[in-house]
């Protein structure tokens, strides 16, 4: 399935160099740059052969997706490698980038105000001090025990129960596994057994993001359709590519 709207560009970033703040100072800043946050890579999208290290900047469509280190649902792709312009004959072929069709396709089913992720690997949450895929996994695995607590006679146990043990798990569980897993883990932790018997059925970061997903109305009220443009050949000399309105739109 590929998802609704205009594919756009791909801009190859050559050696692109990450824009790192020191911690714990006044420059410290968890998100990095635009263009290093929103590339992707170029053996994944295309453009690799540009350089010894290529990252590849999507604009547009390439800024809709967020990473997850479980949840990813897209992968993006598409990229076609085409210009407009002949490098060795224009003067305006530097100017432009040669790959276009950016786009993502649904791995699986995305269900309405639900984010869309694509995959990073763990050393991208890492160094944005981000839980990774571990910390999810080791959550995951406590939730499935929380929630099959059970008695000698095989009944649920009391809430009360639930809690000392909840409990346990945090005071000797947790700190063995370090103070940033720890920390990592224990915003995962359901609180209660409701929400223990949800995180063991969709996993922890599922029921998280559930908890936190928009709604249609807030959807139709602040959502913005993208398919208003689209990427072509431009109709000016020497542009190579530019935005084209795909129906009237009003000033």
């Amino acid at each position: 399935l590929l998802l609704q709207g205009q594919p756009g560009i791909a801009v190859p970033v050559i050696d692109p160099v990450m824009v790192l703040y020191d911690e714990g100072t006044d420059n410290e800043r968890e998100a990095f740059d635009m263009i290093g946050t929103y590339s992707s890579s170029g053996t994944a999208t295309g453009g690799d052969g540009e350089a010894v290290r290529v990252d590849m900047f999507a604009p547009g469509v390439g800024t809709l997706a967020n990473y997850h280190p479980v949840l990813h649902n897209v992968l993006p792709g598409g990229v076609t490698a085409h210009s407009p312009l002949d490098r060795y004959a224009d003067v305006g072929a530097g100017a432009c980038t040669a790959y276009h069709n950016f786009s993502y396709r649904a791995t699986q089913p995305i269900v309405a105000g639900e984010e869309v992720f694509v995959a990073a690997p763990d050393k991208w949450f890492a160094e944005r001090h981000l839980p990774g895929a571990e910390a999810y996994h080791t959550a995951d695995r406590l939730a499935v025990a929380l929630a099959g607590l059970r008695d000698a006679d095989g009944n649920e146990v009391t809430e009360d129960a639930f809690r000392r043990v909840l409990s346990a798990i945090k005071g000797d569980v947790l700190p063995p596994l370090g103070p940033r897993r720890e920390a990592e883990v224990r915003a995962f932790l359901p609180a209660d057994r409701p929400a223990a018997q949800e995180a063991a059925r969709s996993g922890t970061a599922r029921a998280k993001l559930v908890r936190g997903r928009r709604g249609l109305q807030w959807l139709a009220t602040h959502g913005a359709c993208l398919d208003h443009l689209r990427e072509g050949a431009s109709t000016l000399p020497q542009a190579g590519r530019g935005a084209f309105a795909t129906r009237v739109v009003p000033r």
